[in-house]
């Protein structure tokens, strides 16, 4: 079972906003600790309802859950009861188009899902989340949603607000469908210091998608436990020097390095692996793995034991053999012509000599192997949730766009 983790934070009284339409170098530390909590909501459902209501009374969070007049027992039971699903894996698509709304965000001082415009370097700010994704080069996309909250104080208090899903109708939560959706596959978020627009201090805003076509993921994070040894990852404790092996059954090896937040990611066929976490020959952990039609997890505590065994330098090659100098042959001196003479009529036999039959050589070719059919992802329906924004205590009411 997962370890909740253990920051308490800080939580404000705005409506959060949400949008869902059916249809490198990795992230920043902040982004990463983002990364690792959806992950841990949507892997560990039961253990996240835990941790978002495990302080009531610290930071406003059971201030503001009595001004949205939140039943906290049912909301625990919302996050709780939803199923596990696969791990989301990073995209640096998904991750400029929640930057785009981010910063217009931030430059209006709005929370909305809704752009229009430019921003100061030129960025165009689409008008709808599919104008962005499109605009971004996300492409061939089966599925789709965003999750908005302008007034966040921190990642934790953000992930908290998303989970709860304070201020919306109880029995819609879309940001919390958003989160534990199990057709998403991949995700990018942005994170936006903003202030003196009426919004931030943390401007959050998460996208995430399914293409048509995509091979599983293995991903995970590396890191040290050493801003706050709860066995989980916190910002500023990935390992960036990390070299991850990941092995097929034919022994066929590929390696990813770390990103500098400690993530890490690989694209993987269907089949079986043995992963291993290394910092040059020192081996961390090695374990093994089965990739289906899912994304999997595999994160490395460095906190922990090590496996300490350091692999072996391969083989030298054996020297080349020393060529042998070449002698050239004794050639005689050509002896003198004989005088010729007339010899008497003989009769010489001449003898055939018999001819060997050559050998013949066969080479067989292979027959080749067949292509496997193509499989054909099928297209979900499509579905759209929106919310207008509205700021402190102005009300509990929603629309539908």
């Amino acid at each position: 079972m997962a370890r909740r983790p253990t920051l308490r934070t800080n939580l404000n009284l705005e409506r959060l906003e949400t949008r869902e339409v059916l249809s490198a170098g990795g992230p920043t530390r902040e982004v990463q600790a983002m990364l690792e909590l959806t992950n841990f909501a949507r892997q560990h459902p039961s253990d996240a309802a835990n941790w978002a209501f495990s302080d009531l009374e610290t930071d406003n969070l059971g201030v503001t859950l009595k001004a949205y007049k939140v039943d906290v027992s049912r909301a625990k039971s919302d996050i709780a009861s939803k199923p596990a699903v696969q791990p989301l894996a990073w995209n640096a698509q998904l991750a400029s188009a929640a930057s785009t709304l981010s910063r217009f965000q931030a430059k209006t001082g709005v929370q909305s899902h809704t752009g229009g415009g430019t921003l100061s370097d030129g960025t165009v700010v689409g008008v709808t989340l599919d104008d962005r994704i499109s605009n971004a080069q996300y492409k061939n996309s089966t599925a789709q949603g965003e999750n908005a909250f302008a007034y966040s104080t921190s990642v934790q208090n953000a992930m908290k607000a998303f989970l709860i899903d304070w201020g919306n109708d109880p029995s819609v939560k879309p940001h919390l469908t958003n989160l534990t959706k199990p057709e998403y596959r991949d995700a990018g978020f942005a994170v936006v210091d903003s202030s003196g627009t009426g919004v931030g201090p943390k401007v959050v805003t998460q996208v995430f998608g399914a293409q048509a076509g995509e091979k599983p993921m293995l991903l995970g994070v590396v890191y040290d436990d050493s801003v706050q040894a709860d066995h989980f990852y916190q910002a500023g404790e990935g390992r960036g020097d990390v070299s991850i092996d990941v092995i097929d059954a034919g022994g066929n090896a590929q390696t990813v390095q770390t990103w500098d937040a400690g993530g890490y990611q690989i694209a993987l066929d269907p089949g079986h692996y043995t992963v291993r976490a290394r910092i040059g020959d020192k081996v961390i952990r090695t374990q093994g793995i089965d990739i289906n039609n899912q994304n999997v997890k595999v994160d490395f505590n460095l906190a922990d034991r090590w496996e300490n065994t350091v692999l072996a330098p391969p083989a030298a090659a054996a020297p080349a053999p020393a060529p042998v100098p070449t002698v050239a042959a004794a050639v005689e001196a050509p002896k003198p012509a004989p005088v010729p003479v007339t010899p008497p009529p003989v009769v010489i036999p001449i003898t055939v000599p018999k001819t060997d039959t050559p050998v013949v050589v066969v080479v067989s070719t292979p027959t080749p192997t067949p292509t496997p059919k193509p499989i054909v992802t099928p297209t979900p329906a499509t579905a759209t949730y929106s919310l207008d924004p509205l700021s402190a205590f102005q009300g509990l009411q929603w629309e539908s766009w």
